[in-house]
């Protein structure tokens, strides 16, 4: 969730170091985060949505499931 934040500071260096304004540089600043954000949410949706027990990104990767494995499925 935090790659962004990197990535922004990344692409403002950028700008700086090809000698871009301060109002460019921020712009590319702004535009990437919210572009970083847009995908991150994205995606978080995608993958909740496809998901066997509708987990998001952060519980697919530590193993959190909403649904208990051990209860069958003819309990609900």
């Amino acid at each position: 969730m935090l790659v962004p934040i990197p990535l922004a500071l990344l692409i403002t260096f950028l700008f700086k170091v090809f000698g871009a304004s301060e109002v460019i540089a921020s712009l590319g600043m702004r535009t990437s985060l919210i572009t970083g954000y847009l995908f991150y949410f994205v995606g978080n949706i995608y993958v909740f949505r496809t998901s066997k027990y509708n987990q998001f990104i952060h519980d697919k990767i530590t193993g959190i499931s909403i649904i208990d494995d051990s209860i069958e499925d003819e309990d609900f």
